[in-house]
């Protein structure tokens, strides 16, 4: 394993002098005052670990950096040292640090070579063009700016970066949201591609009407299967939900995996990847591409033309009713025309060629 190259926080100096043991090194971390050394810290830790830790010893104390050699020289330097720093935040969400990571990536890639003390806004407008030229999203784009301005205030609190702001290139953010919801006969058809823990899934998502945050990860103590109910909780709310026989089946011949999830894999795994396997399984049956949340609006679709109220499906949805009606609701074509037929204006049956002329002027009037 190669020794962690050395970096600085602040006035601080930290490298690593002896190791590795297991994943760690030992460091030592060094004041520089008036040509003199003061021991901060020193001991066994990750590069992680150690750069939390530094960083906030820096933030704590309020030391100030000198003006030149302790600040970090490229962005890929800060970028690196950030990332470290937020290993491990208890106050950020895993899902959080995934995508800060992630950005993090991107930006590095492009301007991991620009100076620090020179970034400006053509850099960032540069980034801009380039990612967005790389087929990114505009979303993903502005989403990978903000990160870069959150990893500079930090920086810039802690002193390895200048204390400025960083303008904010201009970028006009298109959302292009899928918001078709499948048939039962296309969920059907999209089901018999998939096996595993996604069959599983999407048999359940289909069902119940979930959303995938509140099974992402579920557990065996949440599941009462001779109650034929799940215990699910979304949007700050539990509830209870019903399980129809062939989930309860599939579950009862479903292996108790590891951890005590059901799925048996790690929430980020289902995130990523069902999405995946559902646009596989619709490219293969030629069912147009749906999101998981699309089985949500099919289940309450389906149960609203069945004739169930609106403050029925609602409660087992996890929403209220004016939510139900007003973002789940898609009318579908044959619904029209049912309401078409049945509707009450008394019209004759003979066809509008074959009526008498006097008799559709006097109607007109």
């Amino acid at each position: 394993m190669r020794r962690p190259k050395s970096f600085g926080v602040g006035d601080i100096r930290v490298r690593a002098v002896k190791g590795p043991r297991d994943d760690e090194w030992y460091w030592r971390a060094e004041r520089y005052v008036e040509n003199t050394t003061e021991s901060i810290w020193s001991g066994w830790a990750t590069r992680a670990e150690v750069t939390r830790l530094i960083a906030e010893h820096v933030a704590t104390e309020g030391l100030e950096a000198p003006v030149t050699p302790s600040r970090l020289e490229t962005v890929f330097d800060l970028l690196d040292v950030w990332v470290g720093s937020i290993d491990g935040r208890v106050d950020l969400a895993k899902r959080t640090t995934e995508i800060y990571r992630a950005a993090a990536g991107h930006l590095a890639r492009v301007l991991g070579q620009y100076k620090v003390e020179r970034v400006g806004a053509g850099d960032l407008e540069e980034y801009r063009d380039r990612r967005l030229r790389e087929g990114a999203a505009t979303s993903t784009v502005a989403l990978e700016l903000r990160v870069f301005r959150i990893a500079w205030r930090w920086g810039s609190r802690v002193g390895v970066c200048p204390a400025r702001d960083l303008p904010a290139p201009r970028i006009n953010v298109t959302r292009v949201q899928n918001d078709y919801t499948p048939t039962p006969t296309e969920a059907a058809q999209v089901l018999e591609q998939l096996d595993g823990w996604p069959g599983l899934l999407f048999l359940m998502l289909a069902t119940t009407g979930c959303r995938i945050g509140e099974l992402l990860n579920l557990r065996w103590d949440a599941l009462n299967l001779d109650r034929r109910e799940v215990t699910v909780t979304g949007k700050g709310k539990t509830r209870i939900v019903p399980l129809r026989d062939e989930v309860v089946h599939a579950l009862e011949a479903w292996p108790h995996q590891r951890l005590g999830r059901v799925f048996g894999v790690q929430p980020t795994t289902i995130r990523v990847g069902f999405r995946k396997k559902i646009n596989e399984a619709c490219r293969a049956t030629g069912v147009p591409r749906f999101t998981p949340h699309g089985l949500r609006r099919m289940v309450e679709n389906t149960l609203a033309e069945s004739g169930i109220d609106p403050a029925t499906y609602a409660a087992l949805l996890g929403h209220s009713a004016m939510t139900a009606l007003k973002h789940y609701r898609r009318v579908r074509p044959n619904a029209l025309r049912a309401a078409v037929a049945v509707q009450g204006l008394a019209l004759p049956t003979t066809s509008p060629g074959t009526m008498d002329p006097v008799m559709i002027h006097t109607r007109k009037h």
